[in-house]
């Protein structure tokens, strides 16, 4: 880059690049305050006020939502109280996270989810449920009372926001609040099978080819976890017992190809740990999946350990890189140190934001992270193509070399081979010309001039009319004439 730079030819490139980037910047700086959104999609989201609560047969306790009701035995009512003021067509987002849902609107049932029988037998808690449902058509106020019971395996329960209002104006607020999660989901979706398919593909005659099938596999489960955890989702495919079984089952996933492909990248010189993390968290993994299919323990459940596990093997890697760099000096260790660097510190965000909730989004700081990692491995398998480029064409350069001097060597040994033909008819020739000498001299001494001139005309007939030619002192390049 420092070369690229100091080359006198690129300035005006340099140049161009610097002022369109600082002309944008200018626009944006002036554009994003004179925001224009269409009405029908923004106006009429109203949140609902004077939120109280109550457990069990307590006193009515004022509530600020989102927000979490602790220290709860399993299985406690908690009603929830609030009055609206609607118009006509009005919608209410309803969001249960693991809980049953009875919705009365002025004493009135109007909704109801997450009651036995609505979600498979090994759910031991009904799954998260996200929907709008609309409300009586009135202008006057309502009186709305949620009641919830407590999941079986938490002690809290979790109140949602109450938002309300016109359905599509709901819809345009979920994607503004989730939409890039969506879209990032969907990119490491594609990218996964895009990736992982393809380098199954060349795997069979590039071998080295199958950490691209790792890190595809690796894509494919973040992108699994984020399409079953994103809120969004359950608008674009309601199915809650799927969506769960895809958000935990992308997240218990998700670290097993990491770790192969860690390991196949940085190449360490002792694996040992690293077969060890992987089988270890393998067995852990099948075991949290039996004891949800068996209706004992639900991976929710399991993601408390997997939380202090995951962490604890993501920065033995990172010591591992670093070992490697320091006392083996490493080259490739050095190329995916800090790419390891920032998916270990997004993914340790990632799960300090699901305890402490900083932002209200559970995927999108590990979903920023890893797309972060991805635009790094590709400048990394960028420069990885460059130098296999150049390896490549160094050896078709070698190889045609090579092929050329086995030419010639062939074309020397064939040339060789005649050599040594001509040698042994020379000595038979020379073993002749003695006896036709002796011949005459016979002829000679006897006077018998007409059986010389016919024994001459013999000898003549017998002579081969074509020789072999030479171009020069070269014999190969004879032979191959």
């Amino acid at each position: 880059m420092k070369k690229w730079l100091q080359n006198k030819r690129h300035l005006p490139a340099i140049i161009y690049l610097a002022g369109l980037i600082a002309l944008l910047i200018l626009i944006a700086i002036f554009s994003l305050p004179l925001k224009v959104e269409t009405q029908s999609f923004t106006a009429g989201v109203k949140k609902a006020i004077n939120i109280t609560y109550r457990i069990g047969e307590g006193e009515l306790i004022p509530a600020v939502v989102p927000s979490e009701i602790s220290d709860l035995k399993p299985r406690t009512p908690v009603t929830v109280y609030t009055s609206i003021e609607p118009t006509n067509n009005d919608s209410l987002r309803i969001e249960t996270i693991y809980t049953s849902l009875n919705l009365y609107a002025d004493d009135t049932l109007i909704y109801s989810c997450g009651q036995p029988g609505s979600y498979p037998k090994f759910l031991i808690d009904p799954p998260t449920i996200i929907t709008i449902i609309p409300l009586p058509d009135s202008v006057a106020r309502q009186e709305l009372r949620f009641e919830y019971i407590s999941p079986e395996e938490r002690s809290a329960i979790s109140l949602p926001k109450l938002v309300y209002g016109e359905a599509s104006a709901l819809l345009a607020a979920e994607f503004r609040e989730y939409g890039i999660s969506v879209l990032l989901a969907m990119f490491f979706l594609l990218i996964g099978i895009v990736m992982s398919g393809t380098a199954c593909v060349l795997s069979r005659k590039l071998p080295s080819a199958s950490i691209f099938i790792y890190l595809g596999l690796f894509a494919l489960t973040i992108g699994v976890w984020a399409f079953g955890e994103c809120p969004f989702t359950a608008f674009l495919f309601p199915y809650p017992a799927l969506l769960y079984m895809m958000s935990y089952c992308g997240l218990f996933l998700f670290a097993p190809p990491f770790l192969r492909f860690l390991e196949l990248a940085l190449k360490p010189t002792r694996v040992f740990v690293f077969y060890v993390m992987r089988y270890f968290l393998s067995v852990l993994i099948l075991i949290a999946f039996f004891l949800q299919i068996i209706g004992k323990v639900s991976l929710a459940h399991n993601l408390y350990l997997y939380n202090i596990i995951i962490p604890v093997m993501l920065l033995t890697v990172l010591g591992l890189a670093i070992r490697e760099i320091v006392r083996f000096k490493n080259y490739t260790a050095k190329r995916f140190v800090l790419p390891t660097i920032v998916i270990i510190a997004f993914a340790l965000l990632a799960i300090l934001n699901y305890e402490i909730r900083f932002i209200e989004s559970i995927i999108l700081i590990f979903q920023i992270g890893a797309f972060i990692f991805f635009l790094q491995l590709a400048t990394i398998g960028v420069r990885y193509v460059q130098e296999a480029s150049r390896a490549i064409s160094e050896k078709t350069i070698l190889e045609i070399k090579i092929e050329d001097m086995n030419r010639q060597i062939d074309a020397q040994r064939k040339q060789y081979e005649r050599l040594a033909t001509n040698s042994e008819q020379v000595k038979a020739m020379r073993h002749d010309l003695r006896h036709q000498f002796t011949a005459f001299i016979s002829y000679c001494e006897s006077g018998d001039l007409e059986g010389l001139k016919q024994y001459l005309d013999k000898l003549a007939d017998g002579l081969p009319l074509t020789i072999t030619d030479s171009y020069c002192e070269n014999y190969a390049w004879n032979a191959g004439a």
